[in-house]
């Protein structure tokens, strides 16, 4: 019997959904669909500054920029240990690809924080996705990761990504300045943690979860403590 993609790297066989949304590591199928996302653009017409930072999803999406980006989504194939890992996620609604929801750590057995980061097609903008994708990824997370917080961060004038941190939960955590276009603007940083997390009213289904946990050497752990 042939070996299958998720018998090869686990984290191609874990699923999440939630609602209308649905989220599973980028595989390889997904990303010429997340080419033509950028291409199409995360940002209005005329945006010249990225929601992001650099030139992230602004301008043309050039080759080069097409081939980084296939790049850096293989990458995290064969980087990502139960000390440091990195995966983004493909997300869906109601079956179309509309962006990605991404989520790292560092030495995750000691610390439990994860780091997260996301885009949406901007024609996918505005309909509640952002906020069901983040919250899947916190219950994930905070139910079957064990971990102690989520981080996130935003630029002040993103006032989309920041009202969506404060619908799910997320709190106020500093702030620093950070390169912008030709100057520098305020970087927000968010904190959630189990207790402040706004959960919806719908159960997150999760596929593929124990062979994803013994690859992070967290077998065993999918119940918080």
């Amino acid at each position: 019997m042939s070996a299958a993609w998720a018998d090869i790297w686990p984290p191609f066989g874990l699923s999440l959904s939630l609602g209308p949304v649905e989220m599973h590591p980028v595989r390889f199928d997904d990303i010429p669909p997340l080419i033509d996302l950028l291409s199409a653009g995360i940002v209005a017409d005329g945006v010249t500054l990225s929601p992001v930072g650099g030139d992230f999803g602004v301008g043309e999406y050039t080759p080069k920029k097409q081939r980084e980006s296939l790049a850096f989504w293989c990458s995290r194939y064969g980087t990502s240990t139960p000390e440091k890992w990195q995966f983004p996620l493909a997300v869906s609604r109601d079956g179309e690809l509309v962006g990605v929801q991404d989520f790292w750590a560092d030495s995750f057995p000691k610390v439990r924080s994860i780091t997260s980061g996301s885009w949406l097609g901007y024609v996918h903008q505005g309909n509640g996705t952002g906020t069901l994708m983040r919250q899947a990824l916190a219950m994930f997370a905070f139910d079957h990761l064990d971990a102690r917080e989520l981080l996130s961060e935003a630029f002040a004038s993103n006032e989309a990504s920041n009202a969506v941190s404060l619908k799910v939960g997320y709190q106020p955590n500093g702030a620093r300045l950070r390169e912008r276009g030709d100057g520098a603007e305020q970087l927000n940083v968010w904190r959630l943690t189990p207790e402040t997390l706004n959960r919806p009213n719908l159960p997150l289904e999760v596929d593929g979860l124990d062979p994803f946990l013994e690859l992070l050497g967290l077998a065993g752990q999918d119940e918080p403590a």
